[in-house]
């Protein structure tokens, strides 16, 4: 009776180990399928890419942008792809390859992993340092502050310094009165640089000997 029992549990353990691994796989080929991105992404260097000529097995491979914005695809040489929405890299990609390797091919590229982006948050908030965030969702200004930390008790609300270093390396800075913004507004871009500063005050006192006004600065 054990016996008959114990082989009964036995059975019904391994009908449903099975069960639990396809449905562990199915799991992880839709988040796997959930990373890739529209046609209208833009591709970056430091993205990591799936391509293949579809029907044709030898084409497949997966290939991350190098720092320069190329990659090496099989067949051909270096092809810049950096800066090409994913439907444009479909495009030029098929020029390459038609006539000369395949006719008519079916191109397919997609994009598994992103490369990171962040910025980095300085000055009269909870936590300093780089926060990150991923290429196809946006990051606002206000977002970024909470994100680390939020305000500090003496922070200068009303003018947050922002750094962005133009494509020629050159550096611009802006003031930002966060007072007057909402949370979808000032979207940031990577390697920003958020300064939140230090309240400052000051009084004005008429100093009637020497006939002037005199002006006293401080910080709060």
């Amino acid at each position: 009776m054990f016996k008959s029992y114990f082989r009964n549990i036995t059975l019904g353990l391994l009908v449903l180990i099975p069960f639990f691994v396809l449905t562990s796989l199915t799991a992880q080929e839709t988040k796997s399928q959930s990373v890739q991105a529209s046609s209208s992404y833009v591709i970056r260097a430091l993205d990591y890419l799936q391509f293949r000529v579809i029907g044709e097995s030898d084409t497949e491979v997966r290939v991350r942008v190098s720092a320069e914005g190329t990659v090496s695809l099989p067949y051909v040489r270096s092809v810049t792809l950096e800066g090409l929405t994913v439907s444009q890299a479909r495009d030029e990609l098929y020029e390459l390859y038609d006539g000369d390797y395949f006719i008519n091919p079916q191109i397919d590229v997609s994009i598994l992993a992103y490369s990171g982006r962040s910025v980095e948050v300085i000055g009269y908030v909870g936590r300093q340092g780089s926060i990150e965030f991923p290429a196809e969702q946006p990051l606002y200004l206000l977002e970024a502050i909470s994100r680390a930390g939020g305000f500090q008790q003496l922070a200068k609300r009303n003018g947050v310094e922002i750094t962005r270093i133009g494509g020629d390396g050159s550096k611009v800075t802006k003031l930002v009165d966060t007072t007057e913004i909402t949370a979808r507004d000032f979207p940031l871009e990577d390697g920003d640089i958020i300064n939140v500063l230090r309240r400052v005050w000051y009084i004005v006192i008429y100093n009637m000997s020497l006939n002037c006004f005199i002006i006293h600065l401080g910080k709060k």
